[in-house]
């Protein structure tokens, strides 16, 4: 949860120091688990971007990073030996594909990925395929 953020302008430089504040509360207890504070440089003048829309930026590059991590801790992706002209970014697109189903459906990914890797069957219902055809 973000509760507060703020950043300084310095004009000689032409950059501006961002700090973010995140907090985070356990739902059930209602008590702080994390305080963090996170910083951030950008050349983007206060004309250019708002704390608002610094904030917005900020939050869709992590959305980015999360969905690279997703691919590469779920799927291991950095562990992959294909090395072919465009297997690699066919592969990629697949996963980013079974990443945007799953969570489409509102389900955990990795816990998704490990039952359907069990049970292939399972898969090809939820597809509404047959696996005789294939």
């Amino acid at each position: 949860m973000i509760l507060a953020g703020r950043s300084q302008t310095f004009t000689r430089t032409r950059i501006r120091v961002l700090s973010l504040k995140r907090y985070v509360v356990s739902k059930r207890t209602g008590e702080v688990v994390s305080n963090q504070t996170v910083f951030a440089v950008t050349s983007l003048s206060p004309e250019q971007a708002s704390p608002a829309e610094l904030l917005r930026l900020w939050q869709s590059h992590w959305r980015i990073q999360s969905l690279f991590w997703i691919r590469d801790a779920v799927f291991h992706e950095d562990h992959s030996t294909t090395r072919t002209t465009h297997a690699h970014q066919v592969l990629t697109a697949f996963r980013n594909l079974v990443i945007s189903l799953i969570l489409w459906r509102g389900r955990h990914i990795t816990a998704t990925r490990e039952y359907f890797a069990r049970y292939p069957s399972a898969l090809f219902r939820y597809l509404n395929l047959s696996s005789a055809g294939l």
